[in-house]
């Protein structure tokens, strides 16, 4: 550092003479030697671009939105499985009637006769139970349709009513069922 009041140029530089410039009519200075003798250049060192500092607000939305997916998935597998639960629940004894119906329909008194609960077989016999559905058959005419109309569930018990029409007349029947097992049971006739 120079002892040289600030605006004044250096020792040995002209005023008005940029400097790092020799004067006018001056050559050049020699590279400078330095510590690494003549001509050779200073070891190069590579330093790699540094990079900014990577923001975690992406990772953290990504992280957010997958775990609020998921919730969501399983939200909608909860209602189908929730749904089909109560659907089942409610539709199942009415479906065992209508295959009861059907059997009847088709004249299959035994697939009818295995759809009945166990207290009701307690009661009726097979044979009983097919003598009964001649009768009605023999006096009522063959079953041409029926419908079923109303069903109603509490607990492991139901009850569903239909109207069944035979050739000869049409009443309308509530049946009693019971859950055994994962099946329903029709147990008790009325109407």
């Amino acid at each position: 550092m120079s002892n040289q009041p600030p605006g004044y140029p250096p020792p040995g530089q002209p005023p008005g003479q940029p400097p790092g410039f020799p004067p006018p009519g001056q050559p050049p200075a020699p590279p400078d030697q330095g510590q690494y003798g003549v001509g050779q250049p200073p070891p190069v060192t590579y330093q790699p671009p540094t990079q900014p500092a990577k923001s975690s607000t992406g990772k953290t939305c990504g992280i957010i939105a997958a775990i609020v997916g998921g919730l969501v998935i399983l939200g909608i597998v909860a209602v189908v499985l929730v749904g089909k639960v109560i659907v089942d629940t409610v539709t199942a004894p009415a479906d065992q009637v209508n295959a009861y119906l059907a059997d009847m329909k088709s004249g299959n008194a035994t697939a009818a006769y295995e759809r009945t609960c166990r207290s009701f077989k307690s009661k009726y016999s097979y044979s009983e139970f097919a003598r009964t559905l001649d009768a009605a058959e023999e006096a009522q005419g063959k079953v041409t349709s029926y419908n079923v109309f109303s069903s109603n569930v509490t607990g492991n018990t139901a009850t569903v009513s239909y109207t069944l029409v035979r050739e000869k007349a049409s009443d309308t029947f509530t049946v009693l069922l019971e859950k055994e097992g994962e099946d329903w049971k029709l147990c008790s006739f009325s109407g």
